[in-house]
């Protein structure tokens, strides 16, 4: 059972799962962010997606006319009465086919026609180690592998930008071997500096026994003159004769030739090393800061395991591991700059970027052996922790999937057609509660020869013309919702966000077809979603341009029961060329060999025909 209690009205929120206790939890008037810093906090609250849910209203219920549910933005219909939800066909799970951490909110709706909504704190969506919870472990590690084709702008700097390229492609796995070919080197270059360093020879002037004398010089001459002191009375022919005596200095200068390491070649191949240290001393502290904290405790329970866990669990593991090894480096280039202080004094020298091309570093081979260390090191750049950042915000929201199904289609459609741009078009949506643009990029352009084709991920279809962007010429044509399967209540809405649209054109026509995911399975597609579906996009959606078509609608589901992967919802006295066509498609992540080529040719089947029409 599930009971909601509304804190600006001393409500309160009590989650009863089927055969657990019940969780008391808070509800806020703010909506929190998630906190990934706390996460903590949010593994302890625990709710289960297979398990069924009783909810009820909790607290001063006389003024309440109607309270509306939702996860994570999405409604769960669900109709109230006097502190109960009933809901349709009894589907109690109400986190089913969510993952990650899920946030409950609630619209109050009172008799007087003020309303409130109230936020939960996040809970860690808890499901069993099966196939499913493989298929989102392997749905996750797609979407981290592919990322830089959803980023705006995936380009990562070098840290000298001056003066290199950027690097084409940087992971942990290219940073690491760069240190480790950095400690491999100045490791097997030591010898050669100790007995073979560059050098130069200093002038050294210091006041010594007269006998230690080699060379006189302006200066020693000079020295002698100021000093008459150290002058002492000597006999036979030689020193400086005077008053018909003979005297040389006890004590005078001495110029003597100093050997000198301090020069800028050494004193980069020594400042480096410390500065190299700083470097991976500053990105292991941001690693440790960004690992989150996943206790075995927090993430399994009676054979469940937190689906955060599932999802971002590897990364994990990899910024452990690469944390692990970033402080054997530190130790081994600690003890590096320990020996080569030793054989190299030099100045202290900090090198922040690449250094200047002298002859030293670019003639003599062990010199520029270091000298292409250091250039490529800074080429590289320090490794951008925001590439493992990027599946956070997925355990946060119900996206994960969706951004899986989009990169999809976007590989799918580049094996044909030539990729133009990305781009990430702002939508402005007024007084929506739940309405959030996307992340990333959000409309991508392909080509092939006459055929333009734009696939649009969230883009808002509106009620009328004037409001029509980013070239959807589409508008909603009814205010009319489906009927809730409750009450049969109808509502009225100003915009349809449906997950994909695809625009296919040439000089002479247009052609839409509407794209939906669901992480869920066939039956539930068919039975649940579909009709609404069919309702939205086929009946409540017109061209706005004469000789444009809707042609058809493709919902694509996560979960797969069976080897069944492409459902027409037509029978076959049907023609496949019958427009406008509605299809459900499985596009998951398992084990089978050449799965990608496979969904590939599943994708064939839905749109090629109708692509082909345009050439």
């Amino acid at each position: 059972m599930i009971i909601v209690v509304l804190f600006m009205e001393n409500y309160s929120l009590k989650l009863k799962p089927y055969n657990l206790d019940s969780i008391n939890v808070k509800l806020y008037d703010d909506q929190k962010k998630f906190d990934f810093e706390k996460i903590d906090n949010a593994l302890l609250n625990k709710v289960y997606a297979d398990k069924t849910y009783d909810i009820q209203l909790v607290g001063k219920l006389d003024d309440v006319k109607s309270v509306s549910l939702y996860i994570n933005g999405f409604e769960k219909e669900s109709n109230y009465y006097n502190g109960q939800f009933d809901f349709y066909d009894n589907n109690k799970r109400i986190f089913i086919d969510n993952f990650g951490f899920v946030q409950i909110s609630a619209v109050i709706s009172y008799f007087n026609n003020d309303e409130i909504t109230l936020y939960s704190d996040y809970f860690s969506v808890m499901i069993k180690e099966n196939e499913t919870s493989n298929s989102i472990r392997k749905i996750a590690d797609y979407v981290y592998k592919n990322q830089e084709k959803l980023l705006f702008d995936g380009t990562m700097n070098s840290l000298d930008m001056s003066s290199v390229k950027k690097s084409e492609k940087n992971t942990i796995e290219s940073q690491l071997k760069i240190i480790q070919d950095i400690v491999k080197e100045y490791s097997q270059s030591y010898r050669y500096f100790k007995t073979n360093s560059k050098f130069t020879l200093i002038n050294n002037s210091v006041v010594d026994k007269y006998e230690k004398l080699n060379y006189v010089s302006p200066d020693t001459i000079s020295y002698i003159t100021q000093h008459p002191e150290e002058l002492t009375e000597v006999q036979g022919n030689f020193g400086i004769y005077y008053n018909k005596k003979r005297y040389i200095p006890k004590n005078t200068l001495i110029l003597n030739n100093k050997v000198s390491f301090d020069i800028y070649e050494n004193q980069v191949v020594v400042g480096f090393l410390n500065t190299l240290i700083n470097s991976i001393a500053n990105l292991k502290s941001s690693i440790k800061k960004r690992i989150l904290r996943f206790n075995e405790t927090d993430v399994s329970r009676d054979g469940y395991k937190a689906s955060a866990y599932i999802i971002y669990g590897e990364t994990k593991k990899k910024l452990e591991h690469f944390s692990e090894q970033l402080t054997a480096y530190i130790e081994e280039l600690n003890a590096l700059l320990k020996r080569y202080k030793i054989i190299l004094p030099v100045s202290n020298v900090s090198v922040i970027n690449v250094p200047k091309p002298s002859h030293i570093f670019m003639s003599i081979k062990h010199y520029n052996r270091i000298y292409k260390c250091i250039t490529k090191w800074y080429e590289f750049g320090i490794y951008d922790l925001k590439q493992d950042e990027f599946l956070l915000p997925f355990l946060a929201n119900s996206q994960l999937y969706e951004y899986y199904v989009l990169l999809k289609l976007y590989n799918f459609f580049i094996r044909d057609f030539e990729f133009q741009k990305k781009d990430k078009f702002v939508y402005k949506v007024l007084n929506s509660k739940f309405f959030r643009n996307t992340m990333y990029a959000n409309t991508y352009y392909f080509k092939k020869n006459d055929i333009s084709l734009i696939l649009y991920y969230q883009p808002v279809i509106y009620l009328k013309k004037n409001k029509v962007l980013n070239d959807v010429d589409l508008i909603r044509n009814t205010k009319l919702s489906m009927a809730n399967h409750i009450n049969q209540k109808e509502r009225e809405g100003r915009f349809y966000l449906p997950d994909y649209i695809l625009k296919i054109s040439n000089n002479t026509k247009t052609n839409y077809i509407i794209l939906d995911s669901k992480f869920s399975n066939v039956d539930t597609v068919k039975s649940w979603y579909f009709p609404e579906l069919v309702f939205k996009y086929l009946f409540s959606l017109s061209p706005i341009n004469k000789g444009d078509e809707i042609i058809g609608l493709c919902a694509i589901n996560g979960k797969t029961n069976d080897d069944e992967k492409f459902t027409s919802v037509y029978t076959d006295e049907i023609s496949e060329e019958y427009t406008p066509f509605a299809n459900i498609i499985t596009l998951t992540e398992t084990n089978e060999e050449l799965l990608e080529k496979k969904q590939f040719d599943i994708l064939s089947k839905c749109f090629d025909k109708y692509i082909k029409t345009f050439e």
